[in-house]
């Protein structure tokens, strides 16, 4: 799977030929006894700890989701304890079912 943008679909208003993206749904991620803790330093990202862990930038959301972090910045507030949920499989299956990928 690669970019969490790459299978969302373009609509188009007819009308005045206005296009936008169909908003993604995520998936629930249950909690693991494989899942890994950290706790964040300054400096850390959500795509650079989603490398480090996925080998891919792109599910730096996988993150976002599993910690209620919110949507509006990759930056990890220093200190903070984030959960690396181990079933990245089951997580990306789960979300292209959920957006009909």
């Amino acid at each position: 799977m690669s970019s969490r943008y790459s299978n969302i679909k373009v609509l188009k208003e007819s009308q005045n030929s206005v296009r936008y993206f169909r908003a993604s749904k995520y998936p629930e991620i249950p909690f693991s006894d494989q899942d890994i803790y950290i706790e964040t330093v300054y400096g850390d990202r959500l795509d650079i700890i989603s490398y480090e862990y996925y080998k891919s930038t792109d599910y730096y959301w996988v993150l976002m989701v599993a910690n209620n972090l919110p949507g509006d910045s990759i930056f990890v507030t220093p200190g903070t304890q984030l959960r690396i949920p181990s079933n990245l499989e089951g997580i990306l299956s789960e979300y292209e079912i959920l957006n009909g990928v």
